[in-house]
């Protein structure tokens, strides 16, 4: 082996001795430090571990982080110790990777030649500037690119540890895109000056503060070992409580190898998505159950639009994009007397679109995207929501948002299908005042329903929840009124079943947001609001059922809840958990989407966050227990 300061470089045949000779029996913590930000909490340790017949070695990840610049050189942990291979210890961070084995000690992983290739370097391009050769490949570490840039990396490389952090240079420091370059981050290459170490990658910037920025090629490696996001699965990735110094660490993850260490999760998975809306918006459908065929759900993986499919809610399959090019968040699903509307926007939230079709046995045949509103301006069709009108056609809502110097200015806006061919739409009309417009925030927007033949459009404001009622195809004669005070941010739906509309939202209450009740008939106008429970922020979903029963969910102190309000006399059952959240893997927000029942139960979705990444979840409740709630005990079984 070739040791390199506090870098040992593993031959392989140290790695075939490991492989043979070592099982980990037990480890105890000597030193523990727990670092956790927005996506990742985890522990660095200093462990004694014994193996084989009594043998004790030290493992001393957290020493090692600390003398290779720590936090600054290798980002935040995204993993626990834990063995990888046979007698390979390992944990992974943003920037990079560490490993332990009894017969090398504690060493860094090559990352970036694991990523490329470890016989690739560049001979071709050399820097003449001031700095310090390093390793057999003579690349040159200096404060300065190729061509004169000041990029501070030999700063950089030397204060984070030098050789022992990032390994030897395997470029110059030079613009990705140049000619000669035979490494780029990207394809095609960009024009960063980047300088390739076998451990690391160094990146300047113009635009930020930083001199020199460290790439996250630990989390690139992480995604390329374990694809289609098999780390989610993982314990070891899983965000962890503090360890106590003194205590036992855990041996299942020292034997991860013999016996794979897979986290048990509440619900069904449905799919995984790089940003957080997976599932928004609030008053947008995004799962629906056709009869004798199975479960149909929509999410944003961070690109597209997918449906997903599940014939009996255990277990989904056939991922299906069912947008026409890439979209952001805010995106729905109907099923409407046999056809199915996916409705969404483009990219720059400018245009809407607009597929319908058919869907059977787990697949959708959706027909051409059609436009149903061109905004001419970015966000300006930031959100929409589709009902379908007395005549038959789909008529939508859209939001639009105008960023000003004080905050924002939304309006909502409604157009129609001009005939069954859904080819042509009226010009959309602005249904909120000039003063409404100010009146709201980021968190503002509308939806619609219909009962008979009115139309039932409500939209929020900073503070207050307003309905618009009346003849959709005479605007300037619907009426609007204020329902009661709001308080979230989209957290409210409407939903009709042709006679009523429901209304739930969240209101203000002096313990925070109180998830309310009121209904809409065309004789008796708005019901008395009736109280469900306290809620988080992005926590509303509502359904339903056959014989009449609204289901209401929303989430509060880790356990997202439901009532139901009954049929038959309008009362509210008593309220009910449907999951308890897990405080480490729980998102931010659950984001609750929309619940949908079949005969005998009713499903719903809402997220999970592993890390950087967020998970799609489903579950059902029985409708007997419409009338008895459920605790989280029976619940999760």
């Amino acid at each position: 082996m070739i040791a390199i300061g506090l870098v040992v470089l593993p031959s392989q045949d140290s790695a075939e001795v490991d492989a043979v000779a070592v099982r980990y029996e037990v480890a105890r913590v000597s030193e523990v430090r727990h670092i956790a930000n927005s996506y990742n909490a985890h522990n660095v340790t200093r462990l004694q571990v014994t193996y084989g017949f009594g043998r004790s070695v030290e493992a001393d990840f957290l020493g090692f982080f600390d003398a290779t610049g720590g936090l600054v050189r290798w980002g935040y942990p995204i993993s626990e110790v834990f063995e990888e291979e046979s007698g390979v210890l390992v944990q992974f961070f943003q920037n990079g990777v560490l490993e332990f084995r009894p017969s090398a000690g504690m060493q860094l992983r090559l990352t970036w030649d694991l990523l490329a290739g470890e016989d690739i370097f560049e001979p071709a391009i050399t820097n003449e500037n001031e700095g310090i050769q390093v390793g057999p490949w003579a690349r040159t570490v200096s404060n300065y690119s190729v061509d004169g840039k000041e990029t501070m990396f030999l700063e950089a490389f030397q204060s984070l540890g030098g050789v022992d952090s990032f390994g030897y240079p395997k470029t110059e420091a030079r613009p990705d895109d140049d000619p000669a370059a035979l490494m780029a981050v990207g394809d095609p290459p960009d024009g960063v000056v980047r300088q390739y170490f076998q451990a690391g990658v160094l990146e300047y910037y113009t635009y930020t503060t930083l001199d020199a920025t460290i790439r996250p090629v630990g989390t690139k490696l992480r995604n390329r070992r374990y694809p289609d996001g098999e780390w989610i699965g993982m314990t070891a990735f899983r965000q962890t409580a503090p360890l106590d110094q003194g205590s036992f660490y855990d041996p299942a993850l020292l034997r991860h190898s013999e016996r794979p260490v897979l986290a048990t999760d509440d619900g069904v998975l449905v799919g995984r998505a790089t940003h957080p809306y997976a599932i928004a918006y609030h008053s947008q459908q995004h799962l629906f159950y056709k009869e004798d065929d199975g479960w149909y759900t929509l999410y944003f993986d961070g690109e597209n639009g997918v449906v997903a499919y599940s014939p009996d809610g255990r277990a989904f399959q056939q991922p299906q994009v069912v947008t026409h090019s890439r979209t952001g968040p805010g995106m729905s699903m109907y099923k409407i007397d046999g056809r199915v509307y996916v409705l969404y926007t483009d990219l720059k939230k400018m245009k809407v679109f607009l597929r319908v079709g058919a869907v059977d046995a787990g697949r959708l045949a959706l027909g051409e995207p059609i436009l149903v509103a061109d905004m001419k301006y970015d966000f300006m069709a930031y959100m929409a929501n589709l009902a379908i009108g007395p005549d038959g056609l789909p008529w939508v809502l859209i939001r639009s948002y105008v960023s000003t110097v004080s905050g924002s200015i939304n309006h909502i806006w409604l157009t129609r299908a001009a005939d069954d061919s859904l080819q042509g739409w009226t010009e959309p009309v602005r249904l909120t005042t000039d003063e409404e417009g100010l009146m709201t925030g980021f968190g503002s927007s509308g939806s619609l329903a219909f009962t008979g033949n009115d139309l039932v459009a409500v939209f929020v404001l900073i503070s207050e929840i307003r309905a618009i009622v009346g003849d959709g195809n005479v605007p300037d004669e619907l009426v609007t009124e204020t329902l009661g005070s709001f308080k979230g941010t989209h957290d409210y739906i409407i939903i009709s079943d042709g006679e009523t509309a429901h209304l739930a939202y969240h209101t203000d209450n002096p313990a925070g947001q109180m998830m309310v009740y009121q209904n809409y008939t065309s004789g008796a106008g708005w019901s008395p609001i009736q109280e469900i429970g306290l809620s988080e922020i992005h926590a509303t979903a509502m359904t339903v059922d056959s014989v009449g029963n609204v289901w209401v969910f929303y989430a509060y102190d880790d356990e997202i809840k439901y009532r139901v309000r009954l049929a038959d006399d309008g009362t509210i059952g008593p309220e009910g958990c449907a999951v308890r959240l897990d405080p480490r893997i729980r998102a931010g927000n659950v984001w609750l989407a929309s619940a949908q029942p079949t005969s005998n139960e009713v499903g719903f979705l809402w997220t999970n966050r592993i890390a950087d990444r967020w998970e799609v979840r489903f579950a059902t409740i029985k409708a007997e227990d419409a009338v008895t709630g459920l605790s989280c005990e029976a619940a999760t079984g």
